[in-house]
């Protein structure tokens, strides 16, 4: 990833005054009834009945200090890079309103959170400044962190950056240089597939506030010029979230209205085309809450997981998720499932199994609240998916807001607000070890008139495996001359079977050659190198 390019390209805008609240605070939100219905999803998706939370497994691991400061750290977001690295950012309070107020990113790239990078903001005197996003390259080589400031001497909203290049620090960025009104709430995401950022920002226009989108070329280096998504719903468009597949397509979730909000969706199969964007639709009805915190996620094959919080069943406040199989949208439903309120939800998707993490923070008396983690993957008693029980993972009553993740690897990782401070937990996903190469021998199988011959492949198990966490083995075949694209399955078995397999009525004078692979039960799959017949 290059450094950022900027262009001093400006577009005119009109400066409007937006009438809607701009404040976080859970008092804002508009507490009048509203009932939604409750329907389910396919996929054994529909969500289990109201209980009480339990306690997070013994698989997650004890909270890590991830912020350490003596001041008070709020709002974090994650992300992680190919390797499963962990890069947080969050705002740094120093006091009351009005008092300083810093812009913080941490990794644990080098196994312990020790490389903190500050950014001060120049505008303390409103809530409405900071709220950092960050993105990471595949690698790991750099990483970006995103906030809102206001710029005194421009006398407007600005969006700001900071780079990690190859574990150098860039300095400050202006990324909304390109246009010339106030610039807030800013998202980010990186391309797995060529380092690509794309941003996605709320932008005063004449008609009050809309989403523009930019992108930097992870080839180029260079910064795209900035165009709205969708410039058909004027003045409407507030508190965007993007994330882009592991195919190369950015999603965008965002909410339109003042107090009775709709959470909205768009597509751009190709980030670097601007007009790429599909037109928006609804995903929820009137949800009855004034800022509904839209997030969305994305499995590899591009199908959408986004979440939100709405009211319902007179008057609860809950987390609810809608999704797509194979491109087309399931039904919405209420997943956390609780009598108190569900607010500030995250969602991560596993991208080749599908398992869902959702988190979000759960309160009582709409001023104080705990986190709550559900995940909806396979259970390894029955082998089926199903939806976990509403894990609480704090105990102290004095957290916030929170963010979930998951790897490739399909190790889940959440980051949160408690006492002040930021803090990791994770969940290590067992790893797969390939087997040995596959033992062959041969033997003549002689009959009247000519001779035929069997190969008998055996192999055996890698003791770094665990069978529970295994789905099957596979053995493969192919003629020796053949492309290695022309291996076949011969057998399957499981991890109980005997791992042996006779392959017979074999031409005396042809050699085959052989892998074998182990499978675990998230679609792992690693191979052993070939082996040769006689």
């Amino acid at each position: 990833m290059k450094k950022i390019q900027v262009s001093f390209v400006v577009i005119i805008m009109t400066i409007v005054l937006i009438g809607a609240g701009t404040h976080d605070s859970r008092t804002e939100a508009s507490k009048k009834p509203y009932t939604a219905v409750l329907p389910t999803t396919n996929e054994g998706m529909s969500p289990p009945a109201l209980v009480n939370p339990a306690a997070l497994p013994a698989a997650w691991s004890a909270p890590e200090n991830a912020s350490n400061t003596p001041n008070f750290s709020q709002t974090p977001v994650a992300t992680l890079d190919g390797k499963g690295n962990v890069y947080i950012c969050w705002d740094e309070w120093f006091g009351q309103l009005g008092d300083r107020r810093d812009i913080m990113f941490n990794t644990n790239k080098s196994g312990a959170w020790n490389a903190q990078r500050t950014n001060t903001l120049q505008y303390p005197f409103m809530d409405e400044v900071g709220f950092p996003e960050v993105a990471a390259t595949q690698s790991g080589t750099d990483a970006v962190y995103v906030w809102f400031d206001r710029d005194v001497a421009r006398a407007r909203m600005v969006v700001d950056a900071d780079e990690r290049t190859g574990g150098t620090w860039t300095g400050l960025q202006w990324i909304s240089s390109q246009v010339g009104d106030s610039s807030r709430r800013v998202t980010i995401a990186a391309s797995t597939v060529d380092d690509t950022l794309g941003f996605v920002w709320e932008q005063d226009v004449p008609s009050g506030v809309n989403l523009i989108y930019q992108y930097r070329d992870g080839t180029t280096g260079r910064m795209s010029a900035p165009a709205l998504i969708s410039g058909g719903q004027a003045g409407s468009q507030y508190l965007p979230n993007m994330c882009i597949d592991a195919g190369g397509k950015a999603h965008v979730v965002y909410y339109s209205g003042a107090a009775d909000t709709v959470v909205w969706y768009t597509e751009n199969a190709n980030p670097k085309n601007l007009g790429g964007w599909t037109t928006p639709i609804a995903l929820s009805g009137v949800t009855g809450v004034a800022r509904v915190f839209p997030k969305v996620a994305a499995a590899a094959d591009g199908d959408a997981y986004v979440v939100w919080t709405e009211y319902h069943g007179g008057g609860n406040e809950e987390v609810f998720l809608r999704y797509q199989v194979n491109g087309v949208w399931q039904t919405a439903a209420a997943i956390s499932q609780t009598p108190t309120f569900s607010e500030f939800p995250s969602v991560a998707v596993h991208p080749l199994t599908k398992d869902v993490f959702l988190s979000w923070s759960e309160s009582a008396d709409g001023i104080t609240a705990n986190i709550m983690v559900k995940t909806f993957e396979t259970d390894k008693t029955t082998g089926t998916r199903a939806w976990s029980a509403n894990y609480q993972v704090d105990a102290a009553n004095a957290s916030e807001l929170s963010c979930i993740r998951v790897s490739a690897q399909g190790d889940v990782h959440l980051v949160y607000a408690e006492g002040g401070e930021i803090w990791h937990v994770q969940r290590i996903a067992p790893r797969l070890a390939a087997v040995a190469a596959p033992a062959v021998t041969s033997q003549l199988d002689r009959i009247v008139f000519a001779a035929r011959k069997f190969n008998t492949i055996a192999f055996a198990k890698n003791p770094a495996n665990d069978d529970a966490t295994l789905q099957e083995y596979r053995l493969y075949g192919k003629k020796l001359e053949d492309p290695d694209t022309s291996y076949a399955v011969l057998a399957t078995f499981t991890p109980a079977d005997t791992l042996q397999y006779v392959h017979k009525n074999l031409a005396v004078g042809q050699k085959y050659a052989y892998l074998v692979g182990v499978v675990n039960k998230a679609g792992l799959e690693l191979r052993s190198g070939a082996t040769v017949s006689n």
